[in-house]
């Protein structure tokens, strides 16, 4: 097995404890217990906003640190994911919901941090060749963290209790940190090297696909991290579903994509068309919670809808490392990151008001429908851009390198 296949592997099981640990909250959501009462939607939806509140700036700071002290960050991170998990289990212990969110403040610093650090590398990998398929078969493996959480938290919390749960989520974070660790020993990519002696400027056309790349993703990133925070208890008050059922349905939306996200890789590497994959995306997301405000179709639906949505609108990874330079892909990483938690610092805040007003859930997915469709003008401009441009967002990545190789071959003879 190659470094990098083998690299890939690691960080996708390392990615997958740290998933399912992540969403615990939302899985388990009233098995939890603060003050001596079940836990709220406000107090879950406080949980992931402090979780990502700090990586609203981190991931640009441990960006720069990278650059001094290459890999061994990782020890840093996997210092902040043990002892983000060990405040939160003793914050539960305790029934506190102020030390819960501290845990989790520390938790999510070296969640996404090393999250952006794998992007990063695995880009610099897999340039040219097979892109997508690498960035998807990192994400699934990572989603399948969350399939478990929320497949068998549920009944866990249910039958043990959530007291147990979260101290076994501690065991799965001290391997999740060895892993980490153990990434150390591997090199940093020959051109990721090279381009960092000889910076290159993105062309100035790029810019502009970058920022509307940016506001995409924000975008994104504040439709459906909102959804997960409720969506647990919104099944369970809207449609009348259990603890359990309402895990296991969110179960399904992220092991369904699993399976679709190498697929999709596939198509877009070998067909391209990516940013009309992302389009479908959006589209698709609609029609689920456009189903989920107005039910005119079971539940089942948009549960489908959304497994659909989930690997296509990873489709935009692969779009990034065409707008910058090599020498600026690891800060754009952590500015997406950024702007990703940024959408999940504040979304989720406003959909918890948004219940206040509306504890239906009606008001919330109002709102996340009028996101969508503002996601879905963003994109089309982007498409215009892109053609405008020339930006080759929608290129194969496989046939464009193979095409390259063959022009090389015929201009050496």
């Amino acid at each position: 097995m190659k470094e990098r296949d083998q690299f890939v592997a690691v960080a996708s099981i390392a990615l997958f404890l740290l998933y399912f640990v992540y969403d615990i909250p939302a899985a388990i959501n009233s098995s939890i217990a603060f003050g001596g009462s079940p836990a709220t939607a406000h107090q879950v939806a406080v949980l992931y906003t402090a979780y990502a509140l700090p990586n609203t700036v981190c991931p640009l700071a441990f960006g720069h640190l990278h650059g001094f002290i290459r890999n061994g960050i990782l020890f840093i991170l996997a210092t902040f994911v043990f002892l983000g998990q060990a405040i939160f289990t003793t914050a539960i212990l305790m029934e506190s919901i102020s030390l819960a969110a501290l845990g989790r403040v520390f938790y999510g610093i070296g969640l996404e941090s090393f999250f952006v650090f794998c992007e990063s590398r695995i880009t610099a990998y897999y340039a040219g060749s097979e892109l997508a398929v690498a960035t998807g078969l990192f994400l699934s493996i990572g989603r399948l963290g969350t399939v478990f959480t929320f497949y068998f938290s549920p009944q866990t919390a249910l039958s043990y209790g959530a007291i147990f749960l979260c101290k076994g989520g501690f065991v799965l974070i001290c391997l999740a940190a060895a892993l980490m660790t153990s990434l150390f020993t591997y090199k940093s990519p020959k051109d990721e090297d090279e381009s960092e002696e000889t910076p290159v400027s993105a062309p100035v056309s790029d810019s502009h696909l970058l920022f509307l790349v940016y506001q995409c993703v924000f975008l994104f990133g504040a439709i459906w991290a909102p959804f997960y925070n409720i969506a647990p208890l919104m099944l369970q008050i809207r449609f009348s579903f259990s603890q359990v059922e309402a895990g296991r349905f969110l179960g399904c939306v992220e092991g369904s994509s699993i399976f679709l996200q190498s697929l999709v890789g596939l198509f877009v590497d070998h067909c391209g068309y990516k940013l009309f994959v992302v389009l479908a995306s959006a589209l698709l997301i609609l029609v689920a919670h456009a189903n989920f405000l107005l039910r005119f179709a079971s539940v089942p639906v948009s549960i489908g809808a959304l497994a659909l949505a989930a690997p296509m609108m990873a489709c935009y990874w692969p779009c990034i490392p065409k707008v910058v330079s090599p020498s600026q892909l690891p800060m754009t990483l952590s500015r997406i990151s950024c702007l990703l938690n940024l959408a999940y610092t504040v979304s989720p805040l406003v959909a918890s008001l948004l219940l206040r007003i509306s504890p239906d859930y009606s008001a919330a997915e109002l709102y996340i429908c009028g996101l969508i469709c503002v996601l879905l003008y963003k994109i089309v401009g982007l498409i215009w851009a892109n053609q405008k441009l020339g930006g080759g967002l929608n290129e194969p990545e496989i046939s464009k390198r193979c095409k390259g190789d063959t022009n090389q071959n015929d201009t050496s003879v």
